[in-house]
């Protein structure tokens, strides 16, 4: 039994123990939800007792600042790098409770004075874990204030509006009800306040204050220790948000007192941006034009996108991904909209002579992590682009030539589809309304399309496809949004005959509303499937034996000498299709429990993902972390079971996503 402490065994240990939840929460005695603590926590994995593993055990010990009820500084001890997942007072005794209820609580320790846990072991199914305070101070964070004050202070002092407005409310236990108030301050007046909701009543003299005059007083009770204070300061203007603070002396029955800053807003955002870009918008006149740029994220690092405008209004989109497409008035709304919304961080600059933006970022939120993104403008040429060439099997809708009533559509945020909106049906072919595209067949044989469609109704569900001369009717599944399909006629699936080389790809108008956003014709029964020779030992490299199926191929990707891939011109595939993969062969020389490791190319967040297939087992999505080189992974699925012999490994398409060496790697011997 701990010293100091009060030791619980689990009620299917004690029955005669009261609830849990009534038993602990007497205990947990609570004098400010402000903290620190430092505790070890030990996870033990189990293993099913009839299977031979590794049981890896992870020991972390973390210190963490809680404020105010909420978790504020969280620090691996061991090696200095921020907690993951760390957790308060209030998740360990969630978790305490959740292992009750479920017969799983081994014992716990509380604190005879505070009633805060000082050690309890949980028998999870997955694992055993063990949790202990290594140290706990109520009274140790007017230090940590004391810091957060001054850092906030400098960004006060940094990043000051010369005017700005911001809502204040406050409230004591003493006092009279007080309104919420707006306070519009100029340099160090305050020019203006008024209550919210514009309410004629008496605005009190305290409530006219400035930001300046409540860094003060919060600064004032940090240093008091007569009290108990909980403070947060908003991270880009250090100003504070929320301020609470009560006696130290719990005999004092009165004297509690909060107030609340919100939406601080600068009367004028970003000045410097907004003056660059009054005067970069009236020098781009240009409507007709191609513009190729690269959009960066925290999750992406795309290659360049180009998109071509033709009388302002898109024609085409070459790159991976059609969402992104932007025009230079795009560029300049989105810069402007960031100033209208006073964003934490924004950085622009613009072409001297013709005014496009040459690059911009844009931070909504300097305390959400990762939304950050800036978009660099690689070229800007005007006039009509060189008409689009054929280089592969399918595209996008927006790499269509168009022609009549067929349009380049923008839907849902700037996904661009093919289709006519205006106008009546036609169920006699106009051959003046289409959209176009050229493809290029390498192997000769039948092909059938399949696209991304969407008929949203009885109406509304059908074009024409034709490839080359040969013409046939698509009526649409229906749905009301887009799902995969394969053209069709009465008698069944539409197949196409195909020599080597160019052809030419129709969609003619025959029901407006039917859309399609991107197609790609895929090569039907006249390839045999080639199947991986198979390696003596428990891994393949690409180029030593595995094989391609369907649209893969044996492609060089950097410095490996075979990679198993799709081709760049070929979408991505969100729903399993089994005619397209990769497959490697290796040799298991005794059964074990076995998992999957492979070296692949994860380049970004639309590059990193495929199915995954052992024999004939079920296919899995695999997301591998995005990386700027080939790495090897480990499959995070359970081990599977494997006989001695020929086992084969098919990666089957969903993402542009190089494999280059497939493995099995045995648990235990």
């Amino acid at each position: 039994m701990l010293i100091g402490s009060s030791l619980f065994a689990s009620p299917a240990l004690a029955q005669e123990a009261p609830p849990v939840d009534a038993q602990w929460a007497s205990l947990f005695v609570r004098p400010t939800n402000t903290y620190t603590a430092t505790y070890e926590r030990t996870t033990s994995p189990t293993c099913p007792a009839d299977v031979a593993c590794i049981a890896v055990v992870e020991v972390e010990e973390v210190q963490i600042t809680v404020v105010n009820g909420r978790l504020a500084n969280a620090v691996n001890v061991r090696t200095g790098e921020p907690g993951v997942n760390a957790l308060t007072i209030t998740d360990w005794f969630a978790e305490i409770q959740r292992a009750a209820g479920a017969d799983q609580l081994r014992e716990a320790g509380m604190n005879d004075v505070y009633g805060y846990p000082e050690l309890y072991t949980l028998d999870l199914p997955e694992a055993t874990v063990f949790m202990r305070t290594l140290d706990f101070n109520w009274g140790a964070v007017r230090s940590y204030q004391l810091d957060q004050y001054d850092r906030a202070l400098a960004a006060w002092v940094e990043n000051r509006p010369e005017a700005y407005r911001f809502e204040y409310s406050t409230d004591c236990g003493e006092c009279l009800l007080t309104p919420d108030v707006i306070i519009t301050v100029r340099g160090d007046e305050i020019v203006d306040i008024d209550t919210v909701r514009g309410v004629d009543i008496p605005i009190p003299d305290e409530m006219r204050v400035t930001v300046d005059d409540l860094l003060a007083r919060v600064e004032r009770a940090i240093n008091d220790p007569s009290s108990n204070d909980n403070v947060w300061f908003d991270f880009r203007y250090g100003h504070p948000t929320t301020f609470s603070s009560a006696p130290s002396d719990p005999l004092i029955a009165d004297g509690e007192y909060q107030f609340a800053v919100s939406d601080l807003r600068t009367l004028n955002p970003w000045p410097e941006v907004q003056a660059a870009l009054d005067e970069a918008r009236p020098k781009f006149d240009a409507t007709t034009y191609t513009l190729t740029y690269r959009r960066l994220c925290f999750c992406l690092n795309r290659e360049p996108i180009v998109v071509e405008v033709v009388d302002g209004v898109i024609r085409s989109v070459d790159g991976e991904d059609a969402r992104w497409a932007l025009t230079v008035p795009r560029m300049f709304e989105a810069i402007q909209s960031a100033i209208n919304n006073d964003v934490d961080g924004l950085s622009a600059a613009f072409d001297p002579m013709s005014g496009h933006p040459t690059r911009y970022s844009i931070d909504q939120s300097f305390q959400i992590a990762d939304e950050e993104y800036s978009v660099e403008v690689l070229s800007l040429v005007e006039g009509p682009a060189e008409p689009l060439g054929c280089t592969g099997l399918g595209y996008g809708a927006a790499s269509a030539e168009l022609s009549g009533r067929m349009e380049l559509l923008e839907i849902d945020d700037n996904r661009l589809v093919i289709g006519a909106t205006d106008g009546s049906n036609t169920y006699t072919l106009d051959p003046t309304s289409y959209a176009e595209f050229c493809v290029v067949v390498d192997n000769p044989g039948l092909y059938r399309l399949d696209a991304s469609v969407m008929g949203s109704g009885q109406n509304s569900d059908s074009f024409w496809v034709e490839v080359n001369d040969d013409l046939d009717v698509w009526h649409l599944p229906r749905s009301s949004t887009f799902v995969p399909a394969t053209a069709r006629n009465a008698d069944g699936m539409r197949l196409f005959e195909l020599e080597a080389g160019e052809h030419r790809v129709r969609f003619y108008l025959r029901e407006t509303g039917s859309l399609i956003e991107d197609f790609l014709l895929v090569r039907e029964g006249a390839l045999e499937v080639a199947e991986a020779s198979c390696s003596s030992t428990l891994g393949q490299d690409a180029a030593g034996g595995a094989a391609a199926n369907g649209a893969f191929e044996l492609i060089t990707v950097e410095d490996q000498p075979a990679t198993m891939n799709i081709p760049d011109n070929v979408r991505n595939r969100y729903q399993l299709d089994r005619e397209h993969y990769g497959e490697f062969c290796v040799t298991v020389d005794r059964s074990n429990l076995f998992t999957l490791s492979a070296a692949v190319l994860a380049r970004d967040g639309n590059s990193n993902s495929f199915w995954v297939q052992i024999d004939d087992g079920e296919p899995v999505v695999w997301h591998i972390p995005v990386a700027p080189e080939f790495t090897t992974r480990r499959l995070p699925a359970p081990a599977v079971r494997l006989d001695a012999g020929e086992h084969r490994i098919r990666f089957f398409h969903r993402e542009d996503t190089p494999v280059a060496f497939a493995e099995l790697e045995p648990l235990g011997r």
